[in-house]
């Protein structure tokens, strides 16, 4: 657990970012050692209510779900800010401060750095 902590500070652990990213493939390591052979993923809408559900084997159901979220959360950006103004969004997702950071990650992605 230590170590899987650890790698947060590596600049390839970014949320939404699973290609090449030292924590999502050490999970992934794990449940293969851990011999996961079938998983069961739920996607909720805003109120926290099932919106669909993927079950199969370890990746592909994984991605498959990785997929509808993009299908209906994700938005292009054709180029980033200099300035950005952010709101978790209300309850829950200010309900505390490690929540309501998220939407701040999220954010530093849309922003351009060192300006």
């Amino acid at each position: 657990i230590h170590h899987n902590y650890n790698l947060s500070i590596n600049p390839d652990c970014r949320m939404g970012v699973l290609e090449e990213n030292p924590i999502h493939l050490d999970m992934v390591e794990a449940a293969k050692i851990g011999k996961v052979d079938f998983t069961f993923n739920i996607i909720t809408n805003q109120d926290g209510e099932m919106y669909r559900a993927f079950c199969g084997d370890l990746e592909n159901t994984f991605m498959e779900a990785v997929k509808f979220v993009e299908s209906i959360y994700g938005v292009k950006v054709e180029a980033k800010s200099d300035i950005g103004v952010v709101s978790p969004g209300g309850e829950p997702f200010d309900s505390d401060l490690y929540r309501a950071q998220e939407s701040l990650d999220h954010a530093l992605e849309l922003l351009r750095m060192g300006v």
